[in-house]
């Protein structure tokens, strides 16, 4: 093993050396070793690790120990909708939904090289990032163009359709509305400007398209 690196940290989150092998064998099969795991800067409820294997296999692992996390498969239904209409995106290899039995969850994806865009920035000539912006724009346009016949959640299956944005839009942040009614830390003031946005967001947010 070349670099195991976070070997206190990984123990701090209920994160085992054992746990992540059963992940690599699972896999690519029990003749598969671990040969590096790093840590990657990821959300605040799950742990996210890059894995290297002995034979040269790198995958990206979101877990979340012993916990049963069901946004996973969402997660990977999205990220192959994204691979499939044409976006440079991380192959899914496998999610799991922890149970009472094995409660750890988790997604695993391909490993892709990739810098931030100040990083990029810095490594390109004006023309160049002009072009790589161009090319961001793209993407998202290409992503944009792909529409559904209703407003919903991209979820597989067990979803919600609305009629209308406004519609969709409510039934989402209707939660978070509910909360910050309740939050004493919000002042009244805000409390009560943000009561008549969310009356009047059919009229708010109300378009031709």
């Amino acid at each position: 093993m070349r670099n195991y690196a976070p070997a206190m940290s990984l123990q701090d989150s209920d994160i085992s050396w054992q746990m992540l092998r059963r992940i690599v064998h699972d896999w690519l099969g029990t003749s598969a070793e671990l040969d590096e795991v790093k840590r990657l800067d990821g959300g605040s409820v799950n742990t996210t690790l890059a894995l290297h294997t002995k034979s040269g296999e790198r995958a990206v692992l979101k877990v979340c120990p012993h916990r049963i996390n069901r946004h996973y498969p969402t997660e990977a239904y999205q990220l192959n909708i994204l691979r499939a209409i044409g976006l440079p995106t991380p192959q899914v290899y496998t999610s799991q939904t922890g149970d009472l039995d094995n409660p750890v969850s988790y997604l695993l994806i391909e490993y892709l090289d990739g810098v931030d865009l100040n990083t990029a920035r810095q490594q390109c000539t004006p023309e160049q990032f002009d072009h790589l912006q161009q090319h961001l724009a793209d993407l998202i346009v290409t992503m944009h163009n792909n529409t559904h016949d209703a407003y919903t959640r991209v979820t597989d299956g067990n979803r919600e359709e609305f009629p209308t944005w406004p519609a969709f839009y409510r039934h989402v942040y209707d939660p978070h509305f509910h909360e910050c009614e309740k939050n004493p830390a919000l002042p009244v003031k805000a409390r009560k400007t943000i009561a008549k946005v969310h009356e009047r967001l059919d009229r708010l947010l109300i378009h031709d398209d």
